[in-house]
């Protein structure tokens, strides 16, 4: 995870009129598909994002594509086909993948306790504030789950509370091994089996990906094993 600049947030709509029935259509209507940008620069314009990345294919091949808005709004940096944006949550399905490689191969058990693949979780403890009293501190009823990561009741909480972390979901300036080591040093937000609000379990997962994968890379096995293949297929 190197660093980059999110200041400004992006939205890539990828509208896939490849089904069948569409298909079967004689063409598209060309005038109708550029007032995709032209309402995308109305949300634009009313500061609800800051730009976007516009695309509409139909039967293989791009039948529009346009930008709108700024890459970076403070340096009035235009957004452009090529940039390339943060997709936050949408990565899941991609570590979902990737970890699902891993249950096939015999490597991963989602019935696990994650610390089994990361052990920097162990021993972790639960921050518990009943009403009216004080912050008491105890073992969580068992150690986090790897599949509790995938569903949002792990206890672990969204970022950080505060510190260098607390909004590394935005500044991306730490790698993903330091993120890890991050989030195991919090503590649990609630036992397990709530559904607390939590975007984290990508990026564990991802790092007990990485640490099987070829070259101990995510970046390595996500091309190798998911986006390559993907492509010839």
């Amino acid at each position: 995870m190197g660093h980059r600049n999110t200041r400004a947030i992006a939205f890539l709509f990828t509208l896939a009129l490849a089904l069948p029935a569409i298909a079967a259509e004689p063409s598209l209507d060309l005038a109708k598909l550029k007032l995709i940008s032209k309402r995308m620069q109305e949300f634009v314009d009313r500061g609800d994002i800051s730009g976007a990345v516009c695309l509409v294919a139909h039967n293989g091949h791009i039948a529009e594509i346009d930008a709108v808005g700024f890459a970076d709004i403070d340096n009035k940096k235009p957004m452009r086909t090529d940039t390339t944006v943060q997709i936050m949550s949408q990565t899941k399905s991609v570590t979902g993948v990737a970890a699902m490689i891993l249950v096939d191969e015999g490597i991963l058990d989602l019935t696990r306790p994650a610390q089994d693949y990361l052990p920097e979780f162990k021993g972790i403890q639960v921050a518990e504030k009943p009403a009216g009293g004080d912050v008491r501190f105890h073992a969580p009823q068992h150690p986090p789950i790897v599949w509790e990561l995938a569903c949002h009741i792990s206890g672990l909480a969204f970022l950080p509370e505060s510190g260098e972390y607390a909004r590394i979901n935005y500044t991306l300036d730490h790698t993903l091994a330091e993120a890890v080591r991050a989030y195991a040093g919090e503590r649990l937000a609630a036992n397990q089996g709530r559904n607390t609000f939590t975007a984290t379990w990508g990026s564990r997962r991802s790092d007990a990906s990485s640490r099987f994968g070829p070259g101990g890379s995510t970046k390595i096995f996500v091309q190798q094993r998911i986006f390559a293949p993907a492509r010839n297929a």
